[in-house]
């Protein structure tokens, strides 16, 4: 069943952002093409392009130069405070590590609750946890 399918794995290493930024136009036109010549076509399985290696520098490269990435987000952390403390590697691959999970969607127009109650969960969690060991450690 495609939802069983693992991420894809037979990248070893991460993209340079300008072959990222290829790769990921290329697949673009050819979704693209294939929804136009099909009007009727569903494509069940995008999931493991939001965690394939190339789709995540390039997503990394758009929010980290864009007007908002000085600004921390849920994680309470910035793109300048990730690339410092942790490394964009680190934080790409807790991402992809993420792939085999479970994704829950929200809906835009309400609230989400952590299931546990007990703030951010996920990447954004484990960063946020990160990241303040790192500022309580004075380091920051």
């Amino acid at each position: 069943m495609s939802e069983d399918a693992p991420v894809n794995t037979g990248a070893a290493r991460w993209p340079d952002p300008d072959s990222a930024y290829l790769a990921v136009r290329r697949m673009q036109t050819k979704l693209h093409r294939w929804a136009t010549e099909d009007s009727g076509r569903r494509f069940g399985d995008l999931v493991n392009l939001v965690y394939d290696r190339a789709f995540l520098v390039h997503a990394w490269e758009r929010v980290s130069t864009n007007m908002g990435a000085k600004t921390p987000g849920i994680d309470r952390a910035s793109a300048a405070q990730i690339e410092a403390w942790i490394g964009v590697e680190v934080f790409l691959g807790q991402i992809r590590d993420q792939g085999s999970g479970v994704v829950a969607f929200c809906p835009v127009s309400r609230s989400c609750e952590v299931e546990d109650g007990e703030g951010a969960g996920g990447i954004a969690g484990d960063v946020a946890d990160g990241l303040g060991d790192v500022a309580d450690s004075g380091q920051a």
